[in-house]
Parts: structure tokens; sequence; C-alpha cells
């Protein structure tokens, strides 16, 4: 199954700087920063239409990618592009006494659509 992932005009992580920031190169495959939720890529062309307009910009472009290995669906996802905070958001999460809910204040429900893969292969840019 194609899922589609929002790139800036570089092929670069949209939402994520740092440590966090892939570059997604056609015919690469790209595997998620350890500890992290994983790659974020929509399973509808829609979803990730909807996303790049609010999120995005106008350069920003659409990949068709494969996603390797299990699927998941979170719950939550750090609503900040902060390192320093996504750091935190991900030390909660990744904590022995992690829950399943957050004490931290920066997140969200993250946007409908929203699957995770640790590990991509990017197939080709969508055109419009």
């Amino acid at each position: 199954m194609e899922y589609y992932k929002v790139v800036n005009s570089s092929y670069g992580s949209v939402c994520a700087i740092g440590k966090y920031y892939n570059i997604y190169g056609l015919g690469k495959i790209v595997e998620a920063s350890e500890g992290t939720l994983g790659i974020m890529v929509f399973d509808s062309y829609t979803y990730a239409c909807n996303f790049r307009n609010i999120h995005g910009d106008s350069d920003c472009r659409i990949l068709a990618v494969e996603g390797m290995r299990r699927a998941t669906r979170p719950k939550q996802i750090c609503m900040s592009v902060k390192v320093s905070i996504m750091d935190e958001f991900y030390d909660e999460r990744n904590s022995k006494s992690f829950s399943g809910s957050f004490n931290y204040a920066s997140t969200m429900s993250p946007p409908i659509g929203t699957v995770c893969y640790k590990k991509i292969r990017v197939l080709r840019e969508v055109k419009e």
C-alpha cells in the first residue's frame, strides 16, 4: 500500500529539525530517529494535501512512499518542532513509568490519516 509524505522543497522534513530532521531522496530508504514515534506519513493523498495546506507552504511536495515494518497510529504527537521540547516529549514517552497518557502540555492529536513507520522507501514525487 502506498502512503504519502509531505516534505519541503529540498525533500526534507517539514515539521522536524536537528536530530529529528530527515532528507527523503527519491528511491532512498529512510529510517526514523531512534526512540521516536517513527516517520509520519498519511494513508491518503487527500490527508497529505490537507496537512500541506495547513502546515506547509506552497513549495512543499508530496511523495509516495512504501511503509516498511509495522505501522502505528499514534494517539498523541508533540506540537513543537523545537528540539528541546521534542526531547522532553520523547523522554516522557520512552520512560519506564509512561502510562500511555502524557503529563506534557505540548501534545496534540495527530492530523487525520497519520500513520508512523520506523522505515520507509521513497517511491516518487506525486504531481498534481
